[in-house]
């Protein structure tokens, strides 16, 4: 299993299923290419980032080719949740994954899990996920706070603000937990 990584690494947000498939899901066969009408940068590799979306009509047709019913539910979402080598970009590529010819595939190989996933906010196109920027996890993260930045989106305030800053989020960064929980904090 993969390790998190040290150092910025390039992401690729994907819907589910698609992102889990990427990186082998049960027994299925490895979703091995990416069908986007862009080429990507220059990279090699990419990391894997499971959205918050669900492609509901593509996991109907999929499943339907597989003979499965896939659940939502069984799919994690808001994850960094591994990586892949980048091989090739061809228009032409002889494959399950593989749509009409106005797609680039985007051939994989080497999928690699991350031995525990790594909480982000996705984005459109390749982005850059740097360590430095993960997210503050408040110690009673069981109850589902994350913070992406030291910026509290409920009262609009920054934990290093001082006495004006957000109180809530500066008991999470210190590993405390607030009297009263945040209500419409949004999560990535």
């Amino acid at each position: 299993m993969l390790r998190e990584p040290q150092h910025q690494i390039s992401c690729l947000t994907l819907k589910q299923p698609w992102a889990s498939l990427t990186l082998g899901w049960k027994n299925l066969p490895i979703k091995d290419c990416e069908n986007r009408t862009w080429q990507p940068p220059s990279i090699k590799e990419v990391w894997i980032h499971a959205g918050k979306s669900w492609d509901q009509v593509g996991a109907i047709v999929v499943g339907n080719r597989l003979g499965l019913d896939f659940d939502p539910t069984d799919f994690p979402t808001g994850q960094i949740l591994g990586k892949v080598q980048i091989t090739k970009v061809t228009r032409n590529f002889d494959s399950f994954w593989a749509m009409g010819a106005q797609y680039y595939k985007w051939v994989w190989a080497n999928p690699q899990k991350l031995q525990q996933p790594i909480p982000a906010r996705g984005q459109q196109k390749i982005w850059v996920f740097s360590p430095q920027t993960k997210p503050y996890l408040p110690s009673n993260s069981a109850d589902g706070y994350a913070f992406t930045s030291r910026y509290c989106e409920q009262c609009e305030k920054d934990a290093a603000a001082g006495p004006e800053g957000c109180e809530i989020l500066a008991l999470a960064l210190a590993g405390e937990q607030p009297e009263e929980a945040p209500r419409q904090l949004k999560l990535f």
